[in-house]
């Protein structure tokens, strides 16, 4: 009965998921860094990252 809606449903929630992705894909990353878009989503890439991470205000705030 709710096939219809749900198919509708899903394919709207896998087009906004698609377009943060470019999105976030698109941003300029912080020197060091570089961002690759996949299908699951953004992989962030750079030399000690990790410990960037926790003190890269720019990092912190990348999905924003």
């Amino acid at each position: 009965m709710f096939e219809k809606l749900n198919a509708a449903v899903e394919r709207s929630a896998a087009d906004a998921v698609s377009r943060q992705i470019t999105r976030l894909a698109a941003k300029p990353t912080p020197p060091g860094v570089s961002a690759d878009a996949g299908d699951d989503g953004i992989t962030l890439s750079g030399k000690r990252l990790r410990r960037r991470y926790i003190t890269d205000p720019n990092l912190r705030n990348f999905v924003r």
